[in-house]
């Protein structure tokens, strides 16, 4: 393996490695909010319709989440059919990508679970009212910061939307000099 390859497989690592470790971050950070709110939510009977409307909203906006990783995905499978077998190894750094989206689907179905046993807990506490309007006005807040991280989330990825990008003009920029190269040597023998 040249040093050329060397380098630029260097770079689709730290590419990778960074578009990972923020997701999953932000993912344990959700996590954290959401243990916190199952707290908060003991009063939340009459407006279970409502909250249910915006969970289905968040839901959605995580499926928009997932469904830019597959793009994601795809992009990054694409440019590793179009280089040869010197790029083996980012086979295993795409293994381990999708071994953090399974850890993110099993993060969302926790969600959905907590989600379902708040709307139980709702129904047992129904004459709680003065603690529905608090625990609302907190969810209220949480659901805006939820929305604030998932925008974060977005403008990220087209950061790294980017940087595939310009490493994919890189490796044709690199893969013409080595044409280039070997067409030099192969008229001198």
């Amino acid at each position: 393996m040249t040093t050329v390859d060397q380098a630029l497989l260097n770079a689709i690592r730290v590419v990778v490695g960074e578009a990972v470790a923020p997701l999953g971050e932000k993912i344990d950070g959700l996590t954290e909010r959401v243990d916190g709110l199952t707290e908060r939510v003991d009063g939340l009977t009459e407006r279970v319709d409502g909250l249910t409307e915006r969970v289905d909203g968040l839901t959605e906006r995580v499926d928009g989440v997932e469904t830019e990783q597959q793009l994601q995905r795809r992009l990054l499978y694409s440019i590793q059919e179009s280089i040869d077998e010197r790029f083996t190894r980012l086979d295993l750094r795409l293994t381990n990508l999708e071994a953090m989206s399974l850890r993110l689907e099993n993060e969302i179905g926790t969600i959905e679970t907590r989600t379902g046993q708040i709307y139980s807990d709702v129904m047992d506490l129904l004459e709680l009212q003065d603690k529905v309007n608090e625990g609302f006005r907190s969810f209220k807040k949480e659901l805006q910061r939820a929305f604030i991280d998932i925008s974060t989330v977005q403008e990220t990825q087209q950061g790294y939307q980017r940087q595939i990008k310009q490493l994919r003009q890189r490796v044709d920029s690199l893969e013409r000099r080595l044409s280039k190269i070997e067409g030099v040597g192969g008229s001198h023998e």
